[in-house]
């Protein structure tokens, strides 16, 4: 039960590459551990690890990423229940750079099997591919592939792919194909454009060459060849020893060896798209209290759809200095604006006389013809001040709301301490303001992901300017 990583990298005097590894049990927790890596030429790194099971808490997936780090550092190996809580020596300020991690690289644990694991460093998804990533950031079930007695994994992501089409491998091995077109190998897509294939390799030599291949889903026939050479895997990538000693290296029983390769190879169609850009403020839909909020993004997705809009671009959402979001006035990167909160989507008041006050209290506000964005501000403030006091501490016990401080204590806990000595009512309560902050991602979140669904990609905006007062984060 041994991870084997292996990457090439070329890292910057005092820095050195790590691999962070989620191990997921079945309850849905995972233990996170820090590891360095090593290499020889400075190009190659690679580490072998044991893999953190136990009886009581069998592992059931494991999830890992790649980053860099400065060097000298204390014991790597602490274990914890979330990467950004793990050892002092592994804190924000070690990380020099963090290869893109929207997409995990996540698969399912046999425990019977030892894993070797030969990647690319993954950057940011190349600009050319922007148009078809609507769907990138989506969680997505840990799928379980056949294994064989020897097992090769291929992965690799193809946003560039249209509808009607699919994606296969085509090798030199006669099980591949022997690169004849109509012998491809279909694989599996597993979301978030990323595809993968189980190979049985057990009367396979190395080494393999193979190029992806792009299937018309109609007529079953290969369309086009990725560009570029051919991919391959030789003994070098399997046992880099044994291939320098010159001794036949091959894929032994019970190992599964995952080539995580990148993109696909392959130039995507130029392709038009129609946006907007909106700030939020302006959203006043029939459930806002005098301003738009986080749940009029719905109701503009349903609408961009009816229009033929494809991107929704939003003005800043940052807390700032001012009762409105402004982006010259940012006091956080991170915290996002108090109005654009849905109270709506908020625990419920518990009497019905709290409730038909507000009631009243938001006709109001949505009557003027302007936004008065004090009187938004004292109402808003009125109504979490009630919700809190009923609902808060019940909050604060949900793994939800625990794994969100886990990932985000780091700047929510000094920005709420800056708040709490301001005269804003929304934010004069360190705990408050953590649960202000907690419902905001949580609307933002399902208002993306519910456009998403839709096909409507919503990004957002970055501050410009900061605020003298600002926290650093």
């Amino acid at each position: 039960m041994k991870l084997r990583f292996s990457i090439h990298y070329r890292t910057a005097w005092g820095e050195s590459l790590h691999v962070v590894i989620g191990y997921g049990s079945r309850d849905g927790r995972q233990r996170w551990q820090n590891l360095p890596m090593q290499t020889v030429d400075g190009d190659l790194w690679t580490l072998e690890t044991a893999v953190m099971a136990s009886p009581q808490k069998p592992v059931a997936s494991f999830t890992y990423f790649y980053q860099v780090e400065r060097m000298p550092g204390s014991a790597p190996n602490a274990a914890s229940s979330n990467p950004n809580t793990s050892a002092s020596a592994h804190d924000e300020d070690c990380v020099v750079r963090r290869e893109w991690n929207v997409v995990k690289r996540t698969y399912a644990f046999d425990a019977t099997k030892d894993y070797i694991l030969a990647d690319s460093w993954r950057d940011e998804v190349p600009t050319w591919c922007e148009p078809m990533m609507r769907d990138y950031g989506r969680t997505t079930a840990v799928l379980r592939l056949p294994v064989y007695r020897k097992t090769v994994f291929l992965r690799v992501r193809a946003p560039q792919l249209a509808s009607d089409e699919w994606l296969a491998v085509c090798g030199n091995h006669p099980s591949m194909g022997e690169w004849k077109p109509q012998r491809y190998l279909s694989m599996t897509y597993v979301g978030n454009y990323e595809w993968l294939l189980s190979m049985n390799v057990d009367n396979i030599e190395l080494p393999i060459y193979y190029k992806y291949v792009v299937i018309d889903r109609a007529t079953r026939q290969l369309k086009r060849w990725e560009e570029g050479d051919d991919r391959y895997i030789d003994a070098a990538m399997v046992n880099r020893e044994g291939a320098a000693s010159g001794e036949p290296v091959s894929i032994q029983d019970h190992q599964v060896m995952v080539v995580g390769d990148d993109h696909l190879r392959i130039t995507a169609a130029s392709r038009s798209v129609a946006g907007i850009i909106v700030p939020v403020f302006a959203l006043r839909y029939g459930h806002c209290y005098g301003v738009g909020d986080f749940g009029s993004l719905r109701q503009l997705a349903d609408w961009a759809v009816q229009a033929g809009i494809e991107r929704i671009q939003l003005s800043a959402l940052t807390d700032s200095e001012r009762v409105y979001s402004h982006p010259l006035h940012a006091v956080s990167l991170f915290a996002l604006h108090p109005h654009y909160l849905d109270l709506s989507q908020l625990p419920p008041l518990r009497h019905d006389e709290d409730r038909r006050a507000f009631e009243q209290r938001r006709r109001e506000l949505q009557a003027m013809t302007a936004a008065d964005y004090e009187a938004v501000e004292r109402v808003k403030a009125d109504y979490v001040d009630r919700v809190f006091a009923e609902w808060g501490e019940a909050t604060m016990q949900e793994k939800d709301f625990n794994d969100f401080m886990a990932a985000n204590g780091e700047w929510l806990k000094p920005y709420a301490e800056l708040c709490a000595q301001g005269s804003s009512p929304l934010r004069r309560s360190v705990r408050k303001t953590w649960f202000v902050q907690y419902h905001l991602h949580r609307q933002l979140q399902a208002a993306t992901e519910y456009a998403q669904s839709k096909g409507v990609l919503i990004t957002g905006d970055f501050p410009i300017g900061v605020s003298e007062t600002k926290i650093r984060n």
